[in-house]
């Protein structure tokens, strides 16, 4: 079975489990990360123009999003 995050539960589940690994450290701010990809995605839409690419998302993932979560940094 494939859960989806956010899933039923908000995604407290996964996250829990995640922090539980150590891969989530246990006061990450989750509204601000979720925002905090978002705006970028945003702000390109619909300031700048510029497109929302696959190395986009991946370099937002990998260098912004990962590290404010992560406990390893």
């Amino acid at each position: 079975m494939v859960r989806r995050v956010g899933e039923a539960d908000g995604g407290r589940l996964e996250r829990a489990e995640r922090i539980e690994r150590g891969d989530v450290r246990p006061d990450v701010p989750v509204e601000i990360a979720r925002e905090l990809g978002q705006s970028v995605l945003w702000h390109r839409l619909l300031v700048t123009g510029n497109p929302i690419t696959d190395d986009l998302i991946v370099a937002l993932v990998d260098d912004v999003l990962v590290p404010f979560v992560s406990l390893r940094g």
